[in-house]
């Protein structure tokens, strides 16, 4: 079922709206800087002391968000607005971004693509970043950032020896990583459809076609307003993002772009599968009537022919003939070869 947003909270109040995905909130704390690292699994009640790591990068990822109480102890523990705190609980909340005095904040919707359902999942991620620290809440368990990780662990790359501004990039460009990776495969079902459709008459392609054109729908709804978050983010004159990470965001937003471009083209393509169809159904009808209308077109004049024979004058010479059966049988099979023979010539059959 939908989550829906109560409408008779105060602004700023910390309510969870959104499915529960977890029991218990998992909180990671990873600390590093260029020559070392450390990472340790805190515990998740609300009494919790955060403690950071001077001269370090600490990056503090909380898995689920139905606790609440926790999450205003978050914020109280690292000074965040009561508006962002509830946006973090939001999970209907829209990608959106928002520049404070020491601090930058900014939601995204996480997608993947579910096989089994032929739907679009979406996760609802928030990021707190200053200058020292950033905290980043997901709905689940599942590390979507686990290559991050891996290359912070592993020392690959550069993202060690930068601050908290490529770290937030590094984790921003997973998730559109993310949406490459969804829209290929939406591309796969769309060729999928399309040679179901040459090659079969299945009734449920239409919705198979309809839902699916939907989840572009939906993704792209998602994504613009992600590229929205990210204009308003470069924009921006935060100290937090140095000059030289701008390039990476810039980046990333051109990414975004390419994004928006890719599934208007397969919303393009899904809708030229629409008309595809109903074409191919249009011609397998026509196909339909073709053969009824030969087949009638045979037995038009052998219907005629019986007919007429079969009324009940008493004067009718040819019913007295006795070879009358067999001559009208040579008739009705020479005027069926002979429809036949011209039906192939004209190419009708």
């Amino acid at each position: 079922m939908k989550p829906k947003k109560p409408i008779d909270n105060t602004p700023g109040a910390v309510v969870f709206i959104g499915n529960k995905k977890v029991e218990r909130i998992q909180i990671h704390q990873l600390s590093y800087d260029a020559h070392s690292i450390s990472d340790k699994e805190l515990d998740n009640h609300s009494k919790l002391i955060f403690e950071e790591i001077e001269n370090k990068v600490d990056w503090f990822d909380f898995r689920g968000l139905h606790d609440t109480k926790l999450i205003e102890h978050v914020g109280h523990s690292f000074s965040i607005h009561p508006l962002v705190q509830s946006d973090i609980a939001n999970t209907l909340q829209r990608p959106s971004f928002e520049a404070f005095e020491n601090a930058l904040f900014i939601t995204i919707k996480s997608l993947t693509f579910i096989d089994h359902t032929k739907k679009i999942h979406a996760e609802h991620i928030s990021f707190y970043l200053t200058d020292e620290y950033i905290l980043s809440f997901q709905e689940d368990h599942s590390d979507i950032f686990y290559q991050v990780r891996n290359r912070l662990m592993q020392a690959k790359g550069q993202v060690r020896s930068k601050g908290t501004d490529y770290l937030l990039f590094a984790l921003l460009d997973t998730i559109i990583d993310n949406y490459f990776l969804v829209i290929d495969t939406i591309a796969d079902e769309i060729e999928a459809i399309e040679t179901e459709i040459l090659e079969s008459s299945n009734k449920d392609i239409r919705q198979q076609l309809h839902y699916l054109r939907k989840e572009i729908q939906r993704m792209y709804k998602h994504v613009s307003a992600f590229r929205d978050s990210l204009s308003r983010l470069l924009r921006s004159d935060s100290s937090i993002i140095t000059d030289s990470c701008l390039i990476y965001y810039r980046n990333a937003f051109d990414l975004t772009l390419q994004t928006l471009d890719r599934l208007e083209n397969q919303k393009e393509y899904a809708n030229g599968l629409q008309d595809l169809y109903l074409s191919e159904v249009s011609n397998k009808m026509n196909e339909i009537m073709k053969v009824l209308t030969v087949i009638t077109t045979f037995f038009v004049p052998l219907s005629f022919l019986v007919g007429v024979y079969g009324m009940n004058f008493q004067n009718m010479p040819e019913l007295s003939h006795p070879y009358g059966y067999f001559i009208l049988i040579s008739v009705m099979a020479i005027i069926s070869i002979g429809l036949f023979i011209y039906f192939k010539q004209r190419k009708w059959l």
